[in-house]
């Protein structure tokens, strides 16, 4: 089932959604801190927007600090489930005109496709 748009969103979080492997599901039970571990899915939906074009990035639920920095471990896949990889990016980080409208930042990746996060999600990321 798609996510729903969010109250006030001016355009459509992306639908798609992918399994964790074994291995991956694994790796992030790992490395989730002990109160969030009951709460690791099975499975990652794509932080960007509808039609964004491109791979597919979701944020993995652990601490979002690597290495005393700024970045955030990802997994990006393609449409195609071809390639997979996980790697670390800042969040984009750009203003929202409108703090009123949820998260004051984007908190896609860096270089992103598509709209900022802000446009379609009130929480700032799923």
């Amino acid at each position: 089932m798609p996510r729903p748009p969010e109250p006030g969103a001016t355009t459509m979080p992306c639908p798609t959604q992918t399994p964790l492997s074994v291995t991956e599901h694994q790796l992030v039970v790992l490395m989730t801190d002990y109160e969030h571990k009951p709460f690791v899915e099975p499975e990652e939906w794509c932080s960007l927007e509808l039609d964004h074009g491109g791979d597919h990035y979701a944020d993995l639920p652990f601490d979002h600090i690597v290495n005393d920095t700024e970045e955030v471990v990802w997994l990006r896949w393609s449409d195609d489930g071809a390639t997979r990889h996980i790697l670390t990016a800042m969040f984009c980080g750009k203003p929202c005109p409108d703090v009123a409208t949820g998260d004051p930042h984007c908190r896609n990746p860096t270089g992103h496709a598509g709209q900022h996060s802000w446009t379609y999600d009130s929480q700032g990321i799923y």
